[in-house]
């Protein structure tokens, strides 16, 4: 969302905007996945939150919410250093 916040509002056609916004996601997903080597939170997270066992562990350790912070903070400075469509 916030891609589209910031890259989709130029003053240009739709179809531009779509394409200008779709190729910023799959440049944050691409290079996420090339810095963390996964996608799936289960992984990232060590533990299955569809799990009631590893709902627990995420409650318990409290590692899950620095984890996810870090994740959280590497896509906001990406999204962050995105230029701003001026078309």
């Amino acid at each position: 969302m916030a891609i589209g916040l910031k890259c989709g509002l130029c003053q240009c056609d739709m179809q531009t905007r779509k394409n200008l916004v779709s190729s910023q996601t799959n440049e944050l997903i691409s290079g996420f996945n090339r810095e963390f080597g996964t996608l799936l939170c289960k992984h990232l997270q060590h533990c299955d939150l569809s799990t009631v066992e590893g709902w627990k562990r995420y409650q318990e350790t409290k590692e899950g919410e620095l984890v996810c912070m870090k994740y959280v903070k590497y896509a906001a400075s990406v999204v962050d250093s995105t230029p701003k469509s001026e078309s």
